[in-house]
């Protein structure tokens, strides 16, 4: 069977059906975590999917890595860093890429501390950390509220502009959304005291809270999207949808958490599934998102 007629989930779950388990954390989470509290997160990806900007793509490539990290209650220690390079790249670009990761890195909370560089077009990441409490999926209880640590859909909204040739006239916060995402590590430090649960928004909003819903078996109801202030206008604006733009498109990187939070943009029910509220009324919120082989 192909990898395309599985989709990266179903891929992942038979390979952690070989592996067995290890750890306290599964194969569902942002990272691993073993028993007593070492966590690891690795991500890879080609190099053509960050910004041109050497300093932005190197800042990325740290940031995409420690919001794995800080979603499941970890601190970053190290990251080790691996690139591949065509062979006639300028090492005035790699050395403005390892600025913006070394910056971003001490942003987390944590330093560079090794890697690898070989010819190629690839990134790969690997940032290790520790917790006394993980934050795992499984763990969001009815009565529970959801934060999250940024704003989602500002990335899609510059993805989008792109696509369509109207990206001269994107906000700034919505460029910065796509290239310099924000973790909200500071946000998360403070998150950690109360929450139950977390996971990162990386392949889309809509896709994390179906996760923390299927995972917790709970239902999960979105009050009022967590959006940029001035998405709904850009959107209405351009004939885009608000609730795809901010649900489906993912790459905002920021952090949602679940526990007994005062506030909070959803509430977590007895039940199953995810909705959206509205005027009263509770609408299905599909589960779509990005998943590697298929898209």
């Amino acid at each position: 069977m192909r990898l395309e007629d599985l989709g990266e989930r179903r891929v992942l779950e038979r390979v952690h059906a070989l592996l067995g388990k290890p750890g306290v954390s599964g194969f569902d989470d942002d990272c691993f975590v073993s028993r007593d509290g070492l966590a690891v997160s690795i991500d890879s990806g080609p190099l053509d999917e960050l910004s041109e900007n050497a300093f932005e793509a190197g800042r990325k490539t740290i940031a995409l890595n420690a919001s794995d990290l800080c979603s499941t209650g970890v601190k970053p220690e190290y990251f080790f860093l691996s690139l591949s390079l065509p062979a006639k790249k300028e090492f005035a670009w790699v050395k403005r890429f390892f600025k913006g990761a070394q910056l971003e890195a001490g942003l987390a909370g944590g330093r560079i501390a090794g890697g690898d560089l070989n010819e190629g077009a690839t990134y790969s990441i690997a940032g290790v950390g520790f917790t006394e409490k993980p934050l795992l999926r499984r763990n969001c209880r009815a009565g529970d509220r959801m934060v999250c640590s940024g704003t989602v859909g500002g990335a899609a909204a510059a993805r989008l502009a792109k696509q369509r040739k109207v990206f001269r006239g994107c906000p700034a916060e919505f460029k910065h959304a796509l290239d310099l995402p924000d973790p909200g590590y500071a946000f998360c430090r403070r998150a950690w005291r109360k929450a139950r649960a977390g996971m990162d928004v990386s392949d889309g909003l809509a896709f994390t809270l179906h996760e923390l819903a299927r995972l917790s078996r709970v239902r999960v109801v979105v009050e009022e999207l967590p959006v940029p202030r001035r998405l709904p206008a850009f959107c209405e604006r351009h004939g885009w949808d608000l609730v795809e733009a901010a649900t489906r498109f993912g790459e905002d990187y920021c952090c949602v958490f679940s526990g007994p939070f005062k506030d909070g943009f959803a509430r977590v029910e007895k039940g199953k599934g995810v909705f959206l509220e509205k005027g009263g009324e509770l609408i299905p919120l599909q589960k779509e998102g990005w998943e590697a082989f298929i898209g």
